[in-house]
């Protein structure tokens, strides 16, 4: 009988290290429209593993503090902050000496404000006024449900060259451009 020499073939496979992304948002609504986005753009294939966390409001200065705060010892490839500019926001140079390497990704006005003009409504620019309107309108923003029937992955795409911080969300979230 013939001497059969074994090779072991091992297939190994070239893994791609993805790119880590921290998206900390203001509030509740915020990270639930965030997770809306993620599931949408933040696809297997992407290239990007993306975390999102909630700051639990408490100002401008203590969002954008946040993502540092959170991230700790990890070294993520990008830190942003999304939050809304109703109070408003410190200026460049405190977000620079005091959140470095935190990208501010700002909504226009209230997160309300911000759904309601995605949706091509025109909302008030009082954010009481905006909550009323978007209650009205029967969406409840931390309902998923709601935001896959009113937000699906067309109309984003439609709206996002319109609405810079939608395109600036997508762009992290899908890999296709992390930094600014």
């Amino acid at each position: 009988m013939p001497h059969r020499s074994r090779h072991i073939r091992t297939h190994q496979r070239t893994r791609k290290t993805n790119q880590t992304v921290l998206i900390v948002g203001e509030g509740d609504a915020e990270v639930a429209f965030l997770t809306h986005l993620s599931r949408l753009f933040n696809t297997r294939d992407c290239g990007v593993t993306c975390t999102i966390r909630n700051a639990h409001g408490k100002g401008p200065e203590h969002i954008l503090m946040r993502p540092k705060r959170l991230a700790g010892p990890i070294q993520y490839d990008h830190l942003a902050a999304f939050l809304d500019n109703d109070i408003p926001l410190p200026d460049d140079a405190w977000i620079k000496a005091h959140a470095p390497g935190v990208e501010a990704l700002v909504s226009e006005h209230c997160i309300e404000f911000f759904l309601l003009r995605l949706l091509g409504e025109s909302p008030p620019n009082e954010t009481k006024a905006c909550k009323r309107m978007m209650k009205q309108s029967g969406m409840n923003l931390l309902n998923s449900a709601c935001y896959e029937a009113r937000f699906p992955k067309s109309v984003l795409e439609q709206q996002r060259d319109r609405f810079p911080t939608l395109r600036r969300l997508i762009e992290i979230l899908s890999g296709a451009r992390l930094r600014p």
